[in-house]
């Protein structure tokens, strides 16, 4: 029900009972549970539509700065001990679009691992320097459009190189199994979705 109440909220373009309708389920619904049953799948839909040209660009925004704010608040929100595992979470050099690092940020921060959340289009020897920095030995990118980026592979190549071969690297989003060659050269391991992503955090929780 709060998934069919976003969705319709988005649709009548009214960010006020949007954002009321994430908030009741953020109340209601365990962490974990808000991220895979609502929001993963708000997104999914909004993406769909969007690519689909019946969503029009003024609604993508309105839904997108409200769930921007839900999905902040939820990595705010979550207080993980210094001992949990860590993750950096970024969008890669050239790859603007924060969606789905933002989920993720969410998503792991709902299952206990201490966040650094980087946003987007950083070079890879800034990730790989906070990660180090942070303790974290987990980085997870984000690769939503475009799909035939030619630049991308060498990116990914000089994260690895950066990082050291002990750091996993998770490479996920839309655009991310056009790429599949490049993220298996450098020994990263693709995220399809978002249930992947769940039971890779609960493994290594």
């Amino acid at each position: 029900p709060y998934l069919e109440a976003s969705l319709a909220a988005v649709d009548a373009m009214d960010p006020r009972e949007l954002e009321a309708s994430l908030m009741r389920a953020t109340i209601a619904l365990p962490a974990p549970v808000l991220i895979e049953e609502v929001i993963g799948p708000l997104l999914a839909r909004i993406g769909e539509q969007w690519a689909h040209g019946t969503l029009s660009p003024g609604k993508e925004h309105l839904a997108s700065a409200v769930i921007r704010r839900v999905l902040e608040s939820i990595m705010n929100a979550c207080s993980p001990d210094e001992n949990a595992p860590g993750i950096v979470v970024a969008t890669p050099a050239g790859q603007l679009h924060e969606f789905g690092a933002l989920l993720v940020g969410a998503a792991a921060a709902a299952f206990n691992w201490r966040v650094a959340y980087l946003g987007t289009s950083l070079p890879s020897r800034d990730i790989a320097e906070v990660a180090s920095t942070t303790d974290s030995d987990v980085i997870a990118l984000s690769v939503v459009y475009p799909t035939d980026d030619v630049e991308l592979p060498a990116v990914l190549r000089s994260l690895r190189d950066h990082s050291g071969e002990d750091t996993t690297i998770l490479v996920g989003g839309r655009a991310a199994p056009h790429y599949l060659e490049a993220i298996e050269s450098i020994d990263a391991q693709l995220i399809t979705n978002l249930g992947q992503l769940v039971e890779v955090l609960e493994k290594r929780s």
